[in-house]
């Protein structure tokens, strides 16, 4: 059997382990919460830029329509989808090359990987 003096070094040994496995845990924890906060941070930018893009998108199609002498639709009337058809109808009709240049300059923002790929299967 152990004698009564090694027992208190085997309790502070594994206490010293537990204390190692704690802080870093802890130290886990807090690279996890900052980036959480990095992402939530990055969200909320492209949620931004998400509404910026929309509107600018929206103006263009409304640009698209004055400048092809049709009325503007009521808002909330015509789904995206739809909106985005009449003005691919438009462009057919009216001979507009608008969309190629378009989504190319839209598609190929800095960092957008995947929308530089999109533009080049358009243009192609």
């Amino acid at each position: 059997m152990e004698s009564p003096a090694e027992n208190p070094s085997k309790a502070a040994e594994y206490l010293k382990e537990l204390n190692k496995i704690i802080e870093t845990q802890q130290e886990l924890l807090e690279k996890q919460k900052r980036r959480i906060d990095e992402l939530e941070q990055q969200v909320a930018k492209l949620y931004h830029e998400n509404a910026c893009l929309q509107d600018e998108h929206h103006r263009h199609l409304a640009t698209c329509r004055l400048q092809q002498g049709v009325p503007p639709a009521p808002p909330g009337v015509l789904s995206a989808i739809q909106e985005n058809a009449r003005h691919e109808n438009l462009q057919i009709l009216s001979g507009c090359t608008c969309q190629s240049s378009c989504l190319s300059s839209e598609l190929s923002q800095p960092g957008n990987e995947v929308g530089m790929f999109a533009s080049a299967q358009i243009l192609a």
